[in-house]
């Protein structure tokens, strides 16, 4: 609700998002991070510092998602980032400094997309960036 509001009260904002508590489950343990969000538009920089979190963290009008279009199915990982760059480029984003989103990491479960280094590099080289991170074997 605070991140609708908000975004009603100020009409020329396109989006609004919010901090994110991450929650790292290990089962028996619990381990807690915080955001902090800054919002950067260089290219290379929104994807380090402030690519909007999650999914659960922004919200849109739906004017400004016709305007830059919906999740680039085409991509291999990290449609929510992309998606939340595009909106970035075009548009006012607040980010709201309340933590409103529990956000759920499990590094025992592999089945995750973003845990494959190989989809998070297709994205990169999809964008045009070179791999953030060293080759297999290196």
């Amino acid at each position: 609700m605070i991140i609708l509001e908000y975004l009603k009260k100020y009409s020329e904002l396109g989006a609004v998002s919010c901090e994110v508590r991450f929650v790292y489950d290990f089962g028996d343990k619990q381990y807690f991070d915080f955001s902090n969000t800054k919002l950067d538009k260089r290219p290379l920089g929104f994807f380090v510092n402030s690519w909007l979190n999650t999914t659960s963290t922004i919200m849109a009008r739906k004017d400004v998602l016709m305007d830059v279009g919906m999740f680039d199915l085409s991509m291999p990982a990290l449609q929510e980032c992309e998606l939340s760059y595009r909106i970035c480029l075009k548009y006012k984003v607040e980010i709201l400094k309340d933590i409103l989103v529990d956000y759920y990491i499990y590094p025992n479960i592999s089945g995750q997309i973003t845990s494959s280094l190989e989809k998070v590099f297709e994205f990169q080289e999809k964008l045009g960036f070179s791999r953030c991170y060293p080759e297999k074997g290196m």
